[in-house]
């Protein structure tokens, strides 16, 4: 695996690893054994330069197959962030102590 990858994926799992100072961060990368190019864009944060470096996709998709025959699958009614209000209980006024 590339060490640049490598560098990536101990950020994404561990992200107080940046937390303490912007200098830690640079510190790090610059210990990294990768290329100019690569220490640069991890540097500025060039996502696409890196990507770029790292022969990532420039475009993805996606799909979503069904099974042939199936039945027809009932649609799910939009949530709304407010639906969960409305779901809680309240207390109802005989129910709280006098």
């Amino acid at each position: 695996m590339s060490k640049a990858i490598e560098f990536l994926e101990a950020l994404g799992s561990n992200p107080a690893l940046i937390q303490p100072s912007m200098a830690a961060y640079a510190d790090a990368v610059v210990a990294l054994d990768v290329d100019e190019h690569k220490r640069s864009a991890l540097l500025t944060r060039d996502v696409q330069m890196l990507s770029s470096l790292l022969g990532g996709r420039l475009k993805m998709a996606m799909s979503v197959a069904t099974p042939d025959g199936g039945e027809e699958s009932q649609e799910v009614p939009e949530r709304r962030d407010d639906d969960q209000a409305d779901t809680e209980e309240k207390p109802q006024e005989k129910d709280r102590p006098n």
